[in-house]
């Protein structure tokens, strides 16, 4: 089987697309949105960006995954397809764990990709398609359970992820600062 951000490949597992609804309706209670929304994930050369950084001349081709395929090649963060572009342009990125490093953050850290999960913290994203950066700890009890950083990257606008609910509201985690 193909793994591909820490998932296999829909097509070897042989599944309908109405998974789709399943996987949807599974998202963990503990996901960081909780919710759905209606953006699909835009990957331009193996990049996520905004559509609108395109430059529409330089684009060579354009793939369209719906769900199953996108979940399973980008974790959560496919749940509502993804755009998969081909271009000349190029753009500058960072991944999550250079976003860790350069905060400084110790200790375990989950990342997240616009309120979703990643499996893969090497996913680049576009500089330029970053609209807010939100560190948060989860609460541990002590040195034998501590806690959790959890780093969200987000390329939604706060109008964009309005309909979202509030980042693990309810689990014990506190916002430290938002970029």
């Amino acid at each position: 089987m193909t793994t591909l951000f820490g998932q296999t490949n829909w097509r070897d597992k042989q599944e309908s697309t109405d998974t789709c609804i399943k996987i949807a309706n599974g998202i963990p209670s503990n996901s960081v949105s909780g919710t759905k929304h209606s953006n699909p994930l835009y990957i331009a050369n193996d990049i996520a960006i905004r559509g609108e950084q395109l430059d529409t001349s330089l684009i060579e081709s354009i793939n369209v995954l719906k769900c199953p395929e996108a979940f399973y090649r980008f974790n959560y963060a496919g749940i509502n397809g993804a755009i998969i572009i081909k271009t000349k342009q190029g753009f500058k990125t960072v991944t999550p764990v250079s976003i860790r490093n350069k905060k400084s953050i110790k200790g375990k850290v989950i990342y997240a990709l616009n309120g979703y999960y990643l499996t893969d913290s090497t996913l680049r994203i576009s500089v330029n398609a970053i609209k807010e950066i939100d560190i948060h700890k989860t609460k541990g009890s002590g040195e034998i359970n501590p806690g959790r950083t959890i780093l969200n990257v987000w390329t939604l606008t706060k109008k964009e992820r309005k309909q979202m609910s509030t980042l693990c509201r309810g689990i014990g985690i506190t916002k430290l600062k938002a970029d």
